[in-house]
């Protein structure tokens, strides 16, 4: 679980820190409220999510490297708590949110929900599948509440379901992209989990950044991660003609 949780949080955790003192300053401006929440949101997401898809798609190496092949088994379990980790950044946003604008009841109202249809999909789920069962009920329980703290988020007034498919939809279909040519690419056997892992990642980076940059300019180069990220590369290494 922690493994599988570590490189969302160590993302994560830091930004979600920030966030709540950020919205609770602009809480009386609604249009800066509202600009400032979906780039925070578009900026978790376009981490978290190839963090933790990618994790998952690279669970079975990661596990031989770091715990050894005797934990192999637990390959399954990891894939889909990274997941886990990578969806409940979305809620943990949106709880920011929240405590911005006065409403820790709503928060608390999301934690108890999330305990429910943990528990109740638990019980069924482990019976049925064990460790993997737990870790689905987890995920399933992340999905309902993420979706729940963006209602909350709506239902506030703050921004619209079209505002969300806006920010949110680039990093979806670059991960997805990256999903796609990890799990279709054959990996030679033999190789020792290091190589694998470095091989996988490396690809999955190349897939995910160039699938972002593409679907960015595509879309006529709004402003969000992406222009900050070139912005910040411009800057660190400022381009020079040749006389």
């Amino acid at each position: 679980s922690d493994l599988g949780q570590m490189p969302v949080n160590e993302i994560a955790a830091p930004v979600n820190r920030v966030l709540f003192p950020a919205f609770a300053s602009v809480q009386a401006e609604r249009d800066a409220l509202r600009g400032a929440f979906l780039k925070a949101l578009q900026a978790v997401i376009a981490v978290t999510w190839p963090a933790g898809v990618g994790l998952a798609l690279v669970a079975q190496p990661a596990v031989a490297l770091v715990l050894g092949a005797k934990w192999l088994a637990g390959a399954g379990v990891l894939a889909v708590i990274a997941l886990f980790a990578s969806v409940r950044s979305v809620a943990a946003t949106g709880c920011s949110l929240l405590f911005g604008l006065g409403r820790p009841r709503a928060v608390a109202s999301l934690a108890g929900v999330s305990f429910v249809a943990f528990i109740a999909l638990a019980l069924p789920l482990g019976a049925h599948a064990g460790l993997v069962g737990i870790a689905q009920a987890k995920l399933a329980a992340a999905v309902i509440t993420a979706v729940a703290s963006l209602w909350l988020v709506v239902r506030a007034g703050i921004c619209s379901w079209s505002d969300l498919a806006r920010v949110t939809w680039r990093p979806a279909v670059a991960v997805a992209i990256m999903a796609a040519v990890l799990t279709g690419l054959p990996v030679p056997d033999g190789l020792s989990p290091l190589v694998s892992l470095a091989a996988l990642c490396s690809i999955g980076a190349a897939c995910y950044g160039a699938a972002t940059l593409a679907l960015w300019w595509a879309s006529g180069r709004p402003e969000g991660p992406e222009s900050l990220v070139l912005a910040a590369l411009r800057r660190r290494w400022p381009y020079r003609s040749q006389p």
